[in-house]
């Protein structure tokens, strides 16, 4: 009897102490969804309208001079006539053109460049003497020549087009860069970040404009399709701004060497300001050569 009477006691008490660790681990598993509810609830999206100080006063001179100008004509169904295959053709030409007839205006270059997608229609497999040119820049899909933006990046590419194909050529440079030193293009971490900042800085060295920069990667951030979630969206953004202010910080212009841009690059990537997603938080880095696959450029 005793025995019995001491399993039932040993009995009782493990059926308590299991009841407890039960609803221990109850309140637990709803504290810890408490918690993550409430990080999930600091990451609300930054707003992109307000441009930092510095990039104020770059897009202000860029207002003043001619570089800025706005078009006066639109071109509604320009993303239409652009086939992608060809972009390497016809980004030579028109850089010939700019660099010909410095004093032409946006609308002169507007016009020449879609009479450069209107000759290059067709693509380089029906044309032996263009060189296929189209990859997937990790920032668009590319079907059969065409570019797929969201509906914001339409409205801009409509408005100045010539800045628009530089911006999506701009993504290829950072994504095929960004291919070379981490030998793939990653999503949420270093590779990531490297190729953001990357890309605004290409931005800024074929179009002259901080103010364009921020116009085209704001546009494709705020209206990417799907529901992005707060914290990427916010990484992207800071990893954007990040690669203007360097740009500015190295003097990038349409004059820079491929060699001055990829310094550039390298310096955000080192500066310790970009953010790749460790544990589902942002955070801050300081990029090594270690980080590259391949150190020679």
């Amino acid at each position: 009897m005793k025995y019995k009477k001491i399993s039932i006691s040993l009995m009782s008490s493990v059926l308590v102490f299991s009841m407890s660790s039960a609803v221990f681990a109850a309140e637990g598993k709803s504290t810890q969804n408490s918690v993550s509810h409430e990080i999930q609830k600091e990451e609300v999206k930054v707003d992109v309208s307000q441009p930092t100080d510095l990039e104020r006063r770059a897009i202000e001179r860029e207002n003043q001079g001619k570089l800025f100008l706005k078009s006066n004509k639109t071109y509604p169904d320009a993303i239409s006539k652009l086939n992608y295959d060809n972009k390497d053709i016809i980004f030579e030409e028109l850089k010939t053109f700019e660099q010909s007839n410095p004093e032409a205006s946006v609308d002169q270059i507007n016009d020449y460049f879609i009479s450069l997608c209107e000759k290059y229609s067709e693509s380089p497999s029906n044309n032996n003497t263009l060189a296929a040119a189209g990859i997937d820049s990790a920032f668009y899909n590319l079907v059969e020549g065409m570019v797929d933006l969201n509906s914001k990046e339409k409205e801009l590419y409509a408005e100045n087009p010539s800045r628009g194909f530089k911006a999506i050529v701009a993504g290829d440079e950072a994504a095929k860069y960004t291919e070379y030193k981490f030998g793939g293009n990653g999503h949420n971490d270093k590779s990531d970040a490297f190729r953001h900042a990357a890309w605004n800085i290409w931005i800024v060295g074929f179009t002259d404009s901080v103010g364009w920069a921020k116009s085209w990667t704001d546009a494709h951030e705020t209206h990417a399709p799907g529901n992005q979630p707060a914290i990427e969206f916010n990484m992207d953004i800071n990893n954007n701004t990040e690669g203007r202010v360097q740009a500015m910080a190295s003097n990038i212009s349409t004059s820079s060497s491929v060699t001055a841009t990829r310094n550039a690059i390298k310096a955000v990537y080192k500066s310790g300001k970009l953010q790749h997603i460790v544990n589902g938080s942002r955070v801050n880095f300081v990029g090594k050569d270690t980080d590259f696959v391949n150190q020679a450029d």
